[in-house]
């Protein structure tokens, strides 16, 4: 086999692979191989209940290239109205990795609410960082970085 017939040969298994990547990616939104939002978690719940809770396939609403689920259709319909207002800061990215300068998807069992913004964690070592910070002002600065990295770092819709 010749040396262009092996790179012929690699791009035709590698491409595909790397469109589908960049397709789970497209937009600023994390999403799961199924294009849900948050895993299919209910965001509004966060905020009425204090809990976390899952959605349900019934109760949808698609909203900036991702489907996101609800536990009822009055969840749903508060989101629909008010996207930005329940929708998680960075797209639901890990609000400690982009304080720190990286991007990896959040967790949506590992959450915390600051100044009415709902911020998820890849895990609970990056909400245990936020919450043992000296007091609001160290929060807000955390915030503050992750916020500037977010804007240096978010994918781009595609």
């Amino acid at each position: 086999m010749t040396l262009s017939r092996s790179i012929a040969a690699l791009a035709a298994v590698l491409l595909p692979l790397l469109f589908a990547t960049a397709a789970l990616a497209a937009g600023d939104i994390a999403k799961d191989r199924e294009g849900r939002a948050l895993k299919g978690w209910d965001t509004t719940a966060y905020f009425l209940t204090g809990a976390a809770r899952n959605g349900t396939s019934t109760h949808v609403h698609r909203w900036r290239g991702a489907l996101w689920r609800f536990a009822s259709k009055r969840d749903r319909d508060l989101f629909a109205a008010a996207p930005e207002k329940y929708a998680p800061q960075f797209g639901g990215h890990c609000a400690n990795g982009l304080s720190e300068g990286h991007i990896v998807h959040g967790n949506p069992r590992v959450w915390m609410i600051v100044d009415g913004k709902l911020y998820v964690f890849y895990a609970e070592r990056g909400r245990r960082i936020w919450r043992g910070l000296s007091g609001p002002e160290a929060l807000r600065a955390r915030i503050a970085e992750a916020h500037r990295n977010w804007e240096r770092l978010k994918p781009s819709a595609q």
